[in-house]
């Protein structure tokens, strides 16, 4: 929170800040109306102390115990077991394989895992490209509220590519289309290890290595990559395949 009041410490605004967050987070629907109001009681106050700009730190450290004491207090509506707001939502990262993507969701609430479609729903956006998916969860039958959660997609790992000798220390590589790719780095040596390797960058299916040491084996191996934003992301590298260059 901003800090007004040259009177309390950044804790104590950090601490405020947390527990009316975690206040705003819950669903009226899931608690009865008198200890819901107490909590909103409690909430005016804590707003009221963090805009003060003559508040001492005992008074916002009091608003902060109020709110504290108030959610501690709140009683579930009839019918009601909890809020999907303070439930653990895990979601799988996943890979792009052209289609939209639907990683499995876990929802455990107080050490319970919940049951898709009868305790909650999902709802999957920006899942159709490389980058960060995201699931809301709402809450249905005994539970109320929404939350969100967020996954990785990523590139697939390419298929290992074909090598092909040419004359004159060269190598065709012909590469596999990874989906959601927007280019490859062909990495090549002369050992297993790819110590000291070199890299070359394409935007085609295929490429061709020159100036090769004739007579010796190489080992070749690829990554798609793609661009999220202005950050570039890679996919593992395939498979290292072996071919000698023609003398």
């Amino acid at each position: 929170w901003e800090k007004v009041s040259q009177n309390v410490s950044d804790e104590s605004y950090e601490e405020l800040g947390s527990i009316v967050a975690e206040a705003e987070g819950l669903d009226s629907k899931a608690y009865s109306a008198e200890s819901w109001a107490k909590l909103q009681k409690a909430l005016k106050a804590a707003y009221t102390a963090a805009a003060n700009p003559n508040a001492t730190d005992e008074e916002v450290k009091a608003a902060a115990e109020e709110v504290r004491k108030a959610l501690a207090a709140l009683n579930k509506a009839e019918g009601q077991i909890g809020s999907i707001a303070l439930a653990k939502i895990t979601v799988a990262d996943t890979v792009y394989d052209g289609k939209a993507q639907q990683p499995k969701v876990t929802v455990t609430y107080n050490n319970k895992t919940l049951a898709l479609n009868k305790d909650y729903k999902i709802a999957y956006s920006n899942n159709r490209a490389v980058g960060q998916g995201k699931v809301t969860v709402t809450g249905i039958g005994s539970y109320t509220g929404v939350k969100e959660a967020s996954f990785q997609i990523g590139l697939q790992t390419p298929g290992t590519a074909k090598l092909s000798g040419k004359k004159g220390g060269k190598l065709l590589v012909k590469l596999k289309k990874t989906p959601g790719a927007t280019g490859y780095e062909v990495s090549y040596v002369k050992n297993k290890k790819f110590k000291g390797a070199k890299k070359k960058t394409t935007k085609k299916l295929k490429i061709t290595l020159k100036k090769l040491k004739k007579g010796k084996n190489y080992y070749v191996r690829v990554r798609a990559y793609t661009k999220v934003g202005t950050k570039t992301v890679y996919s593992n590298y395939s498979k290292a395949v072996k071919k000698k260059v023609k003398k």
